[in-house]
């Protein structure tokens, strides 16, 4: 492991310059003279990230926020900024970072777990010593382009995506040292970036040891089941063919259901089939791939490669890319609910989906909610709570302002009036118009 602490501090070392900026209507703004001499204490690191879907395995917010406070607080170690315990004239800073993690694809049907550069928004304030904000740097939009060529044992898709956060951390606290004033007195801490390698190594180790939270196979009635096996078992071939399509149309499961269709793939794929016969295998096979179950992608790859006729090997392989994209869904959707919480199937999937960080999980979850539940209490209060995040200015509250404008309509049309005051505030102090709108309107109608 000690060559993932010296990539770490290599790492630290070679990220100047890597911030650039993007196109904006924005400037970046600088309006706060730090004082000859000022060294730093921390006050607050507040770090928003914002995905349009979550990826297994991926840092979470709270951990990314822990990694780039580590790195921009070595910067400053390394530069004798930051203040020690004993210095009672130090600066208190407020750093502010509004982080959009993107993944190649992910504006395709083909989303793909992979990461790309990411874009991130930043400020850099202090408190005077009447207790008052002043800014000292407000970027414009900013991205970084630098890319890691080492592997040390990360998975290669977290370790460039921990590469791009501490590089942007680290950027911004160098943007912050560039806007000090040059003074003798600073002690620079030639050790500070080696200490904080080893510190991220730690960190990294124990998030790599958290549980990821297998999917509820239980939780879809037996009922459901039953009705689907005996579907596809019966000798009718239109009702085996609509028990595809139906299966296709929902987010389903069930061991029992899916072991029995990919048993049905494997004993006939390389039979001499009629069109008939083709056609419905191929059924099967769209109806696994939709399903997002990783638990069957080995299936479809013997498939592309060991069939015997091209049409379906190529058939099957344009099905593996959709199984791919479709469990970045499936494991949000199968996720078990809180211990103490009981819901029907279906308000199951809903509360995943609401609750999920993919935006058009959410939207459709709102645009459901109204049509079958516009009453439901539990399900009323879980999209009450995401409108706290309509209220921050930022990548989360532009990218879902649509869904937030949902949830106005979906409390205001309820009934129930403990959502008014909410739906009020909101009418003043939405981050995004749309949503300021539909929560006035709306809060009229309680």
């Amino acid at each position: 492991m000690m060559h993932l602490v010296r990539f770490f501090t290599c790492l630290l070392l070679i990220s100047i310059m890597s911030l650039t900026g993007c196109s904006s209507p924005s400037k970046s703004v600088h309006q706060y003279q730090i004082p000859i001499g000022t060294t730093y204490k921390i006050d607050a690191f507040n770090f928003d990230l914002s995905q349009l879907y979550s990826v297994a395995g991926m840092l979470n917010e709270k951990e990314t926020e822990a990694l780039m406070l580590r790195s921009f607080s070595a910067k400053l170690e390394k530069e004798g900024l930051l203040a020690t315990e004993e210095n009672t004239d130090a600066l208190s800073l407020v750093v502010n970072i509004d982080y959009f993690r993107n993944y190649v694809g992910q504006a395709t049907p083909f989303r793909t777990e992979m990461v790309s550069p990411p874009k991130l928004y930043y400020s850099i304030e202090v408190i005077d010593e009447k207790g008052e904000k002043k800014t000292i740097f407000q970027s414009q939009e900013m991205t970084t382009s630098a890319r890691s060529l080492f592997y040390f044992g990360i998975k290669k898709n977290i370790k460039e995506d921990v590469t791009y956060s501490l590089i942007s951390a680290n950027s911004i606290a160098k943007k912050l040292i560039s806007l000090t004033p040059e003074h003798e007195g600073y002690s620079e801490d030639p050790e500070a970036y080696t200490n904080a390698a080893n510190d991220i190594k730690l960190m990294l180790n124990q998030f790599s040891q958290k549980a990821s939270k297998p999917s509820d196979k239980t939780y879809i009635p037996d009922t459901l089941t039953q009705k689907y096996l005996a579907m596809i078992s019966s000798e009718q071939r239109r009702t085996r063919m609509n028990a595809y399509s139906e299966i296709q149309d929902q987010w389903l499961n069930q061991q029992a259901l899916f072991d029995t269709l990919n048993d049905l793939i494997l004993s006939s794929y390389n039979d001499d089939l009629t069109k008939q016969q083709l056609d419905e295998l191929e059924e099967q096979i769209e109806t696994i791939a939709n399903a997002g179950l990783k638990e069957y992608k080995p299936t479809l790859v013997k498939i592309t490669e060991t069939a015997t006729s091209t049409e379906l090997q190529n058939f099957t392989s344009k099905q593996l890319k959709v199984l791919n994209s479709q469990a970045l869904t499936s494991d949000v959707i199968h996720q078990p609910l809180p211990e103490d919480m009981n819901l029907s199937w279906k308000k199951h999937q809903l509360y995943n989906m609401a609750t999920s960080e993919e935006k058009d999980l959410q939207r459709l979850a709102a645009k459901k909610i109204y049509r079958d539940y516009p009453k439901d209490k539990v399900l009323l209060d879980v999209l009450s709570e995401q409108l706290d995040q309509a209220l921050i200015r930022g990548y989360n509250a532009e990218l879902r302002n649509d869904f937030h404008a949902w949830i106005c309509r979906i409390l205001g049309t309820s009934g129930d009036t403990k959502y008014k005051p909410q739906l009020e505030y909101l009418a003043q102090n939405a981050a995004h118009r749309k949503v300021r709108n539909f929560a006035e309107t709306y809060a009229d109608e309680l």
